[in-house]
């Protein structure tokens, strides 16, 4: 069964993890940010994500705030995470 939004439309979620290098390092602490950009081209359907987050504020960093400045359309989901160095 499909999922529906308000107005009762069926609703297709794609989502893309590329598994392959290392994008965080090793012992280090990261913060996974995530969000639905919203219809940024007013097309009617949500496939405007860039494929990389810019610093669109200008403050050194890529966070929440550069994700409600390019625009979302959801809330906006920050973890912490820490990669261990090799194994013990």
């Amino acid at each position: 069964m499909a999922e529906r939004d308000k107005a009762g439309n069926a609703v297709k979620l794609w989502d893309s993890w590329l598994v392959g290098k290392p994008l965080f390092g090793k012992d280090v602490r990261s913060m996974l940010t995530v969000a639905v950009v919203g219809d940024l081209n007013r097309n009617g359907v949500l496939d405007d994500a860039p494929d990389t987050v810019k610093d669109l504020n200008g403050d050194g960093r890529v966070d929440a705030k550069d994700l409600r400045k390019l625009g979302v359309t959801s809330n906006i989901t920050e973890v912490p995470f820490h990669i261990t160095g090799s194994a013990a």
